[in-house]
């Protein structure tokens, strides 16, 4: 089924049985939206009228959305990569514009921004996101005079225990294959991600350009801009010369390539669900690789090139856990020797 994922996207079935998509906002006109769900017709038109409702929505001198109107024309918000944070620092500010966007800058003060943020304690990573994002426009508030302090800085974060994103075993990996066999789009993004370690966000923009020889190469991955340059595996070889008639590796069951990260996410979550794998995600396939690199022995810095990390810091946590692996197997087996 198809994940609508876009604010103010409704669907509705028409007396034929057939489903349409429409944006709907308060106050501004209804708006069909053509094409089928992730088409670049269907997000273009989308964007178009979330656009106009935006534009059309005046603006009060010195309130809150007109400083976060400014902040998106500043140079801080413009060197934002465009696909993945300007998004996200769009869809966290709008949606508070949405409900505080008419109130004045210079009368915010602390207790009113702890307030907005403890209505939210129910999702406390999004609390927080919402918190640091305020911070920063109204730092920018005080950098051009809008208002004498912050009264962000003093409201502190909501404490919580993050569940960690689970790593795939490969027991777990046999068993995906097994209900997604090769020839399959599912297991075509398997083999991907389990073979290059990509990101679902550079996944999705995969295709033949970016075969190089034998090579799989981006030249500025989204995340950071690092170069991702890596073998092809024989087994991801052998997937990509199924593909026939399309320019993507990954597309929609419409043919279609996907709109964003976040619906090949949830795309990719399902294909996890029918083989009996809740806790499996895209992002734990990519911390299998990470594992798989360290435990062959792989250093730190082959593990960061292959991932395309700029730094060790995090191929280390994996070249800990195999190294304390390692160590415990030779205890063991030296216990087992002296019989004791």
């Amino acid at each position: 089924m198809v994940q609508i994922e876009f604010k103010y996207l409704h669907r509705t079935r028409n007396r034929h049985g057939k489903f349409y998509y429409s944006f709907r906002k308060k106050g501004f006109k209804r708006v069909r939206i053509p094409g089928a769900p992730g088409s670049a017709e269907f997000v273009a038109a989308y964007e178009s009228a979330l656009g106009m409702s935006t534009a059309e929505k005046k603006l009060k001198p010195g309130s809150m959305a007109t400083l976060v109107n400014l902040f998106y024309a500043s140079t801080k918000f413009a060197g934002l990569d465009k696909n993945s944070s300007q998004r996200t620092y769009r869809r966290v500010l709008d949606n508070f514009c949405d409900e505080h966007g008419d109130k004045p800058v210079v009368l915010l003060e602390m207790r009113h921004v702890e307030s907005i943020v403890a209505k939210k304690c129910d999702t406390p990573a999004a609390a927080n996101q919402l918190l640091k994002r305020v911070k920063q426009v109204l730092d920018f508030g005080v950098k051009h005079g809008w208002i004498k302090t912050n009264p962000a800085k003093g409201v502190d974060k909501i404490r919580y225990s993050a569940k960690p994103i689970h790593t795939w075993t490969e027991e777990q990996a046999v068993q995906f294959v097994k209900r997604h066999p090769p020839g399959s789009m599912a297991y075509l993004a398997f083999v991907i991600m389990s073979c290059t370690g990509v990101r679902r966000s550079d996944l999705i923009t995969l295709g033949k350009p970016n075969i190089r020889g034998d090579r799989i190469v981006i030249e500025s991955i989204e995340k950071n801009d690092e170069q991702l340059n890596v073998p092809i595996h024989s087994l991801l070889a052998h997937e990509l010369s199924r593909i026939r008639g399309r320019f993507m590796f990954m597309v929609t069951e419409y043919g279609k390539p996907f709109a964003s990260s976040a619906s090949f996410g949830n795309w990719f979550r399902d294909r996890c669900n029918e083989a009996g794998l809740p806790d499996c995600s895209a992002h734990g396939l990519r911390k299998l690789i990470a594992t798989r690199l360290a435990e062959a022995g792989a250093s730190e810095n082959a593990i960061s090139a292959i991932l395309a990390w700029r730094d060790n810091r995090q191929a280390s946590h994996y070249t800990k856990a195999a190294n304390k692996k390692k160590l415990a197997d030779i205890g063991m087996q030296q216990l087992a020797k002296d019989g004791t």
